[in-house]
């Protein structure tokens, strides 16, 4: 059985690009576990911090949702 950590762990070992995967360790770190979630909001905004307190304020609306993910 595969824990939470260990399947967002292995998700991030398969990408290439090193900041990326310092940035989405951090996001792990602060408590957001959603990987899929986590790389498409770096992808579109590059800095952890803003990720992060779009995050915590819970501002990924709809709109901003069908933004990110193009739905």
């Amino acid at each position: 059985m595969m824990t939470p950590f260990k399947a967002y762990m292995i998700e991030v070992e398969k990408l290439i690009d090193k900041d990326l995967k310092n940035a989405l360790n951090q996001l792990y770190e602060f408590g957001f576990v959603d990987f899929n979630i986590n790389k498409k909001l770096m992808e579109k905004y590059h800095n952890v911090d803003q990720v992060a307190g779009i995050l915590c304020e819970n501002s990924l609306t709809k709109s901003t949702f069908s933004a990110v993910f193009g739905k």
